[in-house]
């Protein structure tokens, strides 16, 4: 499978870089550079990112790069959908004013591209091995589309799974979570339940903070941000998790209309 990373030269992406060069490692999947310039900057940045992958080349993996010219969001969900990318790695910064009434960039290229989404918080500097994955399960059924994707890195990554929920769920949690039990028994991945906080509110608002106590290497989320501008609820949560201060990275699975949870629904996969 082939994923990229994107680069922009500022530290974090640099950060993303080191990130996603260690999960391809460990995944054997291929890893490319990606930048979005215009034209006049094009050999520039083709001199930059050759100079990064050369530098992080080695045995285990070599790194391609593709520099390409356009409006950031359209030009990358293009070459994303057209390379059929199964994750995209992405550095995080702070919401720029904006952004706080808005969606981000990154969300909107999100939304527009069908590869699922790495985000790599700013202060995590390096890959660290994923032992334990933390797996919350919400009211919204579309919740559990991501058990196909982990389904797909377990091949490759041995982990456990944490199922999390709060601690009085309504029906449609209980539900889900029996689903989720269902599928994850099927596929013979390990998993595990916990319950914390009193309300589905209270588990988003601490999401990133329970993870890390819990001792998790990654949090797996599905996109249900939409593209539109009234999703604000959902939109906030995305974006201050992929930006959690506990330097966890966040895998973000794309949501798909044609409800599939058997296998590896993504593209790429």
């Amino acid at each position: 499978m082939k994923n990229i990373v994107l680069v922009d030269f500022t530290p974090e992406s640099l950060d993303a870089v080191q990130y996603a060069i260690g999960f391809n490692q460990t995944t054997k999947d291929s890893l490319e550079l990606v930048n979005v310039s215009e034209l006049d900057n094009k050999a520039e940045t083709d001199t930059k990112l050759k100079e990064i992958a050369r530098a992080n080349t080695s045995d285990q993996l070599e790194l391609g790069y593709k520099s390409l010219v356009g409006e950031l969001e359209d030009a990358l969900a293009e070459y994303i959908d057209q390379e059929d990318v199964g994750f995209v790695f992405c550095g995080t910064h702070e919401v720029r004013f904006l952004e706080r009434f808005f969606s981000s960039r990154v969300l909107n290229l999100m939304n527009n591209s069908h590869a699922n989404f790495i985000f790599v918080p700013k202060n995590l500097k390096t890959y660290r091995p994923i032992n334990n994955v933390f797996l919350p399960i919400f009211s919204d059924k579309h919740s559990l589309q991501n058990i196909g994707a982990l389904h797909y890195l377990h091949k490759h990554l041995s982990f456990d799974i944490s199922l999390v929920t709060n601690a009085e769920p309504g029906e449609d949690v209980k539900n889900n979570l029996i689903v989720a039990s269902k599928l994850l028994k099927g596929a013979d991945l390990p998993y595990s339940v916990d319950y914390f906080g009193s309300s589905e509110n209270d588990l988003r608002k601490n999401l990133a903070s329970l993870a890390k106590l819990s001792k998790s290497d990654i949090i797996s989320i599905v996109n249900l941000t939409e593209s539109n501008l009234f999703n604000l609820g959902e939109k906030g949560f995305v974006e201050a998790l992929i930006r959690n201060e506990q330097g966890l990275p966040v895998l973000v699975i794309q949501h798909q209309n044609n409800e599939v949870y058997g296998g590896f629904h993504s593209t790429g996969g």
